[in-house]
């Protein structure tokens, strides 16, 4: 195990580089901030445990 990498059993990406790297490439600062209530509403609606990155956006793009 590396420090920054993923363990053994993650599953939200297969090219995780990639995807840590369009990490920084979103512009965040232009982004408003979640609320608290916000965020709880975001875990309510579409928790996430285990579910790979594939089925959370498919599931995001049906709504």
């Amino acid at each position: 195990m590396y420090p920054g990498v993923p363990d053994d059993g993650f599953v939200a990406s297969e090219d995780i580089p990639a995807e840590h790297a369009k990490v920084f490439q979103e512009p965040w600062k232009d982004k408003p901030l979640a609320t608290t209530k916000e965020f709880d509403q975001a875990v309510t609606r579409l928790p996430s445990n285990g579910k790979s990155l594939v089925e959370l956006i498919e599931e995001v793009s049906k709504r």
